[in-house]
């Protein structure tokens, strides 16, 4: 399984002070899980894009689409009701960027000169992307628009691993690894001591502003999450916390038996736990709830959650 963004604009209030940006939020309450299940059927493999109101949750299923990609990622955008995902003409090629109104058959291409796709979020008129490029060999920060692809960070050394978005804020986190210092390091069989120091940055994507936040410690980082109050969560090993570019260890998830951290929002974490269920975890009250049980084909990529207007 792999749940993906499919944010539209968040309604952020201007002027306002963060508790009450926060509570505004909470009032409204107007998130959603876009996210993609892979299911055997007879034997095909086809992907499956759901979406999960946070008040309801009820389960749509928004999209069915063949199984051809490396990376079968599917994500809904509620603006405009249709579906954004990955697809290999004839199940060659390379994996590139479809999208498709909900409830039609075909899906139209939006790119052409990629390799591989990890993450897709929607946002406005454009679309951000962590891919390769054709020819290259780190996964890059991308952003499509009017057709035209361009590279968001120069840097094509830099390798982008682990992402996050939070809707309240309308940034995205991310970490950064050396490509050419990790081939080396594992030339010599250096193992996962080849991962070197991370770099981690927020994009805010209504102004495209990047803003390095620090260098951490070297090493294989597993998760990153940003949360409402742009405070950043990592872990490598340990978790951390990240606040005004100094890093502490953090024990916030220690109880919560998490296997993939999708997202911070409106004071509540959001994961998949140990045994496959979606878990909204309240972090005031100490509530969980579960919002989905995972098949036995599900696998997870890249995470976060949605928020309709």
């Amino acid at each position: 399984m792999v749940i993906l963004p499919g944010c539209t604009k968040s309604q952020v209030l201007k002027g306002k002070s963060e508790e009450e940006q926060l509570e505004k939020q909470k009032e409204k309450s107007p998130y959603y899980f876009s996210f993609t299940v892979t299911k055997e059927e007879g034997n095909k493999l086809n992907t499956y894009n759901y979406i999960s109101d946070f008040e309801t949750k009820t389960i749509d299923e928004k999209s069915k689409i063949p199984y051809t990609s490396q990376y079968p990622l599917t994500v809904y955008l509620d603006s405009k009701d249709e579906v954004y995902y990955t697809y290999r003409e004839d199940g060659a090629g390379d994996d590139e960027i479809y999208r498709k109104k909900c409830g039609s058959l075909n899906g139209n291409r939006l790119t052409d000169s990629l390799f591989a796709v990890n993450y897709i979020f929607p946002f406005a008129d454009r679309v951000y992307l962590v891919a390769v490029e054709n020819g290259t060999r780190a996964m890059g920060l991308f952003k499509l628009e009017n057709g035209e692809i361009c590279r968001m960070l120069k840097d094509e050394d830099a390798f982008v691993w682990q992402v996050n978005y939070n809707s309240d804020i309308e940034k995205i986190v991310f970490n950064t690894y050396s490509q050419s210092e990790f081939d080396e390091k594992m030339a010599n069989n250096m193992g996962e001591e080849s991962f070197g120091v991370n770099t981690i940055y927020e994009m805010d994507l209504e102004t495209e502003r990047i803003q390095k936040i620090a260098d951490v410690e070297a090493g294989y980082m597993t998760a990153i999450v940003l949360d409402s109050s742009g405070d950043i969560y990592y872990q490598i090993g340990d978790w951390y916390k990240l606040k005004n570019g100094k890093s502490q260890k953090s024990t916030i998830f220690e109880d919560l038996k998490i296997d993939k951290l999708i997202s911070m929002q409106n004071r509540k974490v959001y994961y998949i736990s140990y045994e496959s269920e979606i878990i909204g975890y309240d972090l005031e009250t100490g509530e969980k709830e579960s919002f989905y049980t995972l098949n036995s084909h599900a696998r997870t990529l890249g995470t976060t959650i949605n928020e309709t207007v």
